[in-house]
């Protein structure tokens, strides 16, 4: 148990420095196909160092936990194998406009640590992250009777910063189809959001409750946000609860 409280201590106190960050990346986690080199290495160190010491932590430490794959085209987090499918040259090309080009690894870091710094229950599940997840759920449902809401909500589908936020309003009417939020939206349109970045409509019906998948996306979009000031934004403005939320998971999780 000293040992155990040693630890925790000298993690906490340990500087995170650009320097730190880079030592503790395993260049054995990243296989030869997903275009792992030093520029790649140089981006998510920097990337890294915007992010709080708490996130710092959870991420590299879920990070060697796992590998970093590219057997296919898709980008996704398979937590039986704890494998990340990306090619991480490709999508440092496609999002060099963004402000972490490297937001879409971030993402899928997010649903990584999800499954693994939750126990016996991931994060996104637990109480703490679902009740937040609900009260954004009911804030929104009020922005959605103000017609100058709406049209702000749709205006930023201009923003590419802002596809996790569009990503959870595509979610909406099928959580109003059935489970937690069923008929919750009967008496607002959801439809005159029309997000441009989405899941297709079978993955958010594949469960019996489309709250679970969302809660998971929200929670992992979060994550991509961490290195980005203008996603933070949009995730303070529509979903502040979760990003408390996780932030204190984040606190509660770095050990």
């Amino acid at each position: 148990m000293v040992k155990v409280m040693e630890y925790a201590l000298r993690q906490l106190c340990e500087k995170i420095t650009e320097k730190w960050i880079s030592e503790h990346i395993e260049d054995s986690t990243f296989h030869e196909a997903t275009g792992f080199d030093d520029g790649v290495r140089k981006q998510l160190v920097k990337q890294l160092e915007k992010t709080s010491d708490s996130y710092k932590k959870n991420f590299i430490d879920v990070l060697n936990e796992i590998e970093v794959v590219n057997r296919d085209l898709e980008q996704y987090y398979m937590h039986g194998l704890k494998i990340i499918n990306i090619d991480l040259k490709a999508v440092m090309g496609l999002c060099a406009h963004y402000e972490n080009p490297l937001h879409v690894f971030f993402h899928e870091m997010g649903h990584a640590i999800d499954y693994n710094r939750g126990g016996y229950e991931r994060l996104s599940l637990g109480d703490s992250f679902k009740k937040a997840f609900s009260e954004d759920i009911h804030l929104l449902i009020e922005r959605l009777n103000d017609e100058d809401e709406v049209f702000e909500m749709r205006r930023i589908r201009s923003d590419d910063e802002s596809r996790g936020i569009q990503d959870i309003f595509s979610s909406l009417p099928y959580l109003n189809e059935k489970g937690e939020f069923e008929g919750e939206f009967n008496n607002v349109n959801v439809y005159n959001l029309r997000p441009r970045y989405m899941h297709q409509p079978d993955y958010w019906r594949r469960l019996n409750d489309p709250a679970i998948d969302a809660r998971s996306e929200l929670f992992a979009h979060i994550s991509a946000a961490q290195a980005s000031k203008k996603q933070q934004e949009y995730m303070r403005e529509y979903f502040p609860n979760s990003f408390k939320t996780f932030t204190e998971l984040m606190e509660k999780s770095r050990v």
